[in-house]
């Protein structure tokens, strides 16, 4: 990945404490399920398209700016992708894994519930996302496969502007491998202790940026002129996450156990 990404991350990690209030850090883990969608209707005649099911991980931080508002803020790796099947080859199936590192931030604006003795928050939030294409793998089998080659299934790896590749390599000349999109989500938050925080976070994320350009081909090991891979896509899909954040507030700790100590004494 471009280190002017990484830094750009691990500066936003670094001033939002300074910048405003109370902030959470920790690790986050969930499900996903991504499929493309076409800019055109005659580029799905011939195929069939179903969810690409994948994970994500990373690390989430929230910011808590005032009272019920807050920015999300993450760095998380996250599978895409496609399962492509034949509208008129029964036999072809094309599945594919797209791996991206995805930085979102997220407006978040919460609603305080009580139940019993006990207490929660849900919340709804929205923002931008800047998603960097890493690689990627597939698997692809058709009619021309088997009946020209005599292969039933080429797997292969995805390789980037190569000239000359493996193969087991596919290669993808001119890709956007910098794609802009917006998540639109919400979840709830509990308070299992007192410095931390459970978050249950549910998103839609739909990209603004094609997966390849104008000028962008797919190349397959072998020569396929029944089935090309289109690339004037976007990404696609629902998120399912849980995060365990931990309060990085050190100091105001400290200060609050410093102070009971005084008081006792006296």
């Amino acid at each position: 990945m471009n280190k002017r990404y990484i830094l750009f991350a691990s500066l936003i990690f670094c001033l939002l404490p300074n910048c405003f209030g109370q902030l959470y850090i920790g690790p986050k883990a969930g499900l996903q399920a991504f499929k493309p969608f076409f800019s055109s209707k005659e580029d799905t005649e011939d195929i069939r398209l179903h969810p690409k099911p994948g994970i994500n991980l990373g690390i989430a931080a929230v910011v808590e700016v005032k009272e019920n508002f807050a920015l999300n803020f993450e760095f998380a790796y996250s599978q895409k992708g496609k399962k492509v099947r034949g509208e008129f080859d029964p036999v072809l199936k094309h599945d594919v894994t797209y791996n991206h590192i995805d930085i979102p931030l997220l407006f978040t604006r919460r609603f305080n519930v009580r139940q019993g003795n006990g207490a929660y928050q849900w919340y709804v939030n929205a923002g931008p996302n800047i998603s960097y294409w890493i690689n990627g793998s597939g698997s692809i089998s058709n009619s021309e496969l088997k009946g020209e080659w005599s292969t039933e299934r080429l797997d292969y790896e995805i390789v980037f502007d190569q000239p000359s590749f493996d193969a087991d390599q596919s290669n993808i000349n001119h890709p956007n491998r910098l794609q802009l999109g917006l998540n639109i989500g919400g979840g709830l938050i509990f308070k299992p202790g007192r410095n931390n925080i459970l978050m249950v976070d549910f998103r839609l994320e739909m990209g603004s940026t094609f997966v390849g350009k104008k000028d962008s081909s797919v190349e397959f090991p072998y020569q396929l002129f029944a089935y090309s891979d289109n690339l004037r896509a976007v990404n696609g899909g629902l998120k399912a996450s849980v995060a365990y954040l931990f309060d990085m507030n050190l100091s105001q700790r400290k200060k609050g156990k410093s102070t009971k100590k005084i008081k006792r004494r006296r």
